[in-house]
C-alpha cells in the first residue's frame, strides 16, 4: 500500500486495500491519511465478530434482534459461548437465513450426537447457502446415515455449489462409506448423484472399487467419466488400477483417455510404488499410442489441445517420456504431431503450475522448433 501511495502521489488516482484485519495496529497510520479499506473474510463468525454488535449473553438467541441472535451464535461457533442442543434447535427453523446458517454450525460445536438430525434437517433448506452449510456443518458431526441424507439432498437439488459441499463431506463420514456410495456411483438413476459419489469415493480409493471405477469410465455422463477416471490415480500400489487406466487410454471419448492419461502419470510419479515398475513400459506406450493420434488429419475433440495432458503425463515419466516425445519431433511425415511434440518439450505449461521463461530460454527453445520445407 506503501508503494502504491508513493506511485500515485502526483495523480488522481485513489488507493484502496483489503484485509482480514482492517482493525489492527498496523492499519492506524493508513486510517490517519484516509485510506480506505475493505473488510474481507470468509467464514460467517467473522463477520460477526469483527462487527460493532458487542458479546451477547446466551438469552440473546431467544431476542428479536437478528444481529444479536447472529452475535451469540458466532460465539458458540468460535467457543467463547457454550450452547446446548435444546438452546439452539429453534433456530434451524428461523425466519433469517444467516441465523439458520450459524445455527447449523453451532450444532456442530456441541458434538451431541442429538444434533446430527437437526443438521440433516438443514439440508432441506429452502435456501440452496444454507443447504450448502449444513453439509459443510456434517463434515464435524455425522452419524452413518448421513450419507443417505447427503445423497438424497443432490438427488433434489443438484446445485454446483452443493455437489461441491457434499464431494468434500462424504469422506469423513465414518466409517467410510464406500459399499453405500460405490453403489449409487453404479446405479444411481441421477447423474448428480453419480457425480457425488464417485468424487468421494476417489477419496477413498482402494482395489476393491476398481471395478467400480471401471464401469464409471463408460457412465453416460461425462462428469461421472472423468470423475471416475480420477479416482484410479488413488488406488496404490495396484497393477488393475494401471491396466484399467491404460485401456481408457484407447477409448474415443477425450474425457476419459486424456484424464486416464493424467492418472497414469500421477501413478508413475509416486515412484515408491516399486511393484508397479514392470508396468511402466506398457503405462509409457499406451501414452505414446494416444499422442500419435492427434497429429495430422485428428478429428478428436481434443484435436487442439489434447497434446497437453498426454503430453505432460508423458514428461512424468522422466528421460523415457521425453524420448517418445523427441521421436515424434524429430520425424517429418507429420508436420501437427512434431509443432506438438516440440510444444510439450520446450514450451511446457504443467497442471497448476505458472511456467515461466527467459528471453535467452525462448530463443533457445524456438531453435528447435520442427522446420518444415
Amino acid at each position: 500500500v506503501e508503494d502504491c501511495l508513493w506511485l500515485t502521489r502526483n495523480s488522481k488516482t485513489a488507493v484502496a486495500a483489503m484485509s482480514s484485519s482492517p482493525f489492527t495496529e498496523r492499519w492506524k497510520p493508513f486510517h490517519e491519511r484516509s485510506v480506505p479499506l475493505a473488510l474481507a473474510v470468509g467464514d460467517d463468525w467473522q463477520y460477526l465478530e469483527y462487527c460493532n454488535v458487542p458479546e451477547q449473553p446466551l438469552e440473546a438467541l431467544r431476542a428479536k434482534d437478528d444481529f444479536a441472535r447472529l452475535r451469540v451464535l458466532a460465539q458458540v461457533v468460535r467457543g467463547k459461548t457454550k450452547a446446548t442442543v435444546a438452546d439452539l434447535a429453534p433456530l434451524v427453523k428461523d425466519a433469517n437465513l444467516l441465523v439458520r446458517r450459524m445455527a447449523l454450525l453451532a450444532l456442530a460445536k456441541t458434538k451431541g450426537p442429538e444434533a446430527v438430525p437437526l443438521i440433516e434437517v438443514g439440508l432441506a433448506d429452502p435456501e440452496n447457502a444454507v443447504r450448502c452449510v449444513a453439509a459443510q456443518a456434517l463434515r464435524e458431526l455425522n452419524r452413518p446415515e448421513s450419507t443417505a441424507k447427503l445423497l438424497a439432498a443432490i438427488q433434489h437439488f443438484p446445485t454446483h455449489p452443493l455437489m461441491e459441499a457434499v464431494a468434500s463431506t462424504l469422506p469423513r463420514i465414518q466409517p467410510l462409506p464406500r459399499a453405500e456410495l460405490a453403489k449409487a456411483a453404479a446405479e444411481h438413476g441421477n447423474p448428480a448423484v453419480r457425480v457425488v459419489a464417485m468424487r468421494a469415493l476417489g477419496s477413498m480409493a482402494k482395489e476393491e472399487l476398481v471395478p467400480t471405477f471401471a464401469k464409471g469410465l463408460n457412465d453416460a455422463d461425462r462428469f461421472v467419466r472423468f470423475a471416475a477416471a480420477q479416482a484410479l490415480a488413488n488406488v496404490t500400489r495396484s497393477s488393475k488400477a494401471v491396466e484399467t487406466l491404460i485401456e481408457a487410454t484407447k477409448q474415443d471419448n477425450v474425457v476419459v483417455s486424456d484424464r486416464a492419461a493424467t492418472s497414469l502419470a500421477m501413478i508413475a510419479s509416486r515412484r515408491h510404488e516399486k511393484e508397479l515398475e514392470p508396468l511402466r513400459p506398457k503405462m509409457i506406450e499406451a501414452l505414446k499410442n494416444l499422442y500419435a493420434k492427434l497429429g495430422d488429419g485428428c478429428a478428436r475433440a481434443d484435436a487442439d489441445w489434447g497434446y497437453r495432458p498426454v503430453g505432460n503425463a508423458l514428461l512424468k515419466f522422466g528421460a523415457d517420456g521425453e524420448k517418445v516425445l523427441q521421436e515424434f519431433m524429430v520425424q517429418r511425415k507429420d508436420r501437427r504431431l512434431a509443432e506438438q511434440a516440440w510444444k510439450s518439450l520446450y514450451v511446457r505449461l504443467d497442471n497448476g503450475a505458472f511456467t515461466e521463461t527467459c528471453e535467452k530460454e525462448a530463443d533457445e527453445a524456438f531453435k528447435k522448433r520442427p522446420v518444415f520445407k
